[in-house]
């Protein structure tokens, strides 16, 4: 289970970075983005609805700045299992 404020905590507090960390980091970040972005994608199809290549852009640009914001990123219980 990956939480989503402990993903961007996690991120923020890894300072200073070292190669292998940010690359580490960034992987899980990816990770996230991705698995937040599919599940819209399944949601959307559950209900009906078509998520175009533009609307899968807008959300994971969304999901990137969410993370890059730490009022953003601790805003809630958020978890992806």
């Amino acid at each position: 289970m990956t939480c989503w404020s402990s993903a961007s905590r996690c991120v923020r507090r890894s300072r200073p970075w070292t190669g292998s960390r940010l690359r580490e980091l960034s992987a899980q970040r990816r990770q996230l983005v991705t698995a937040l972005t599919q599940e819209v994608q399944r949601l959307a199809e559950h209900a009906g609805q078509a998520v175009s290549a533009q609307v899968e852009r807008e959300v994971r640009d969304t999901l990137e700045a969410a993370l890059a914001d730490p009022g953003v990123a601790g805003c809630g219980p958020f978890r992806l299992s």
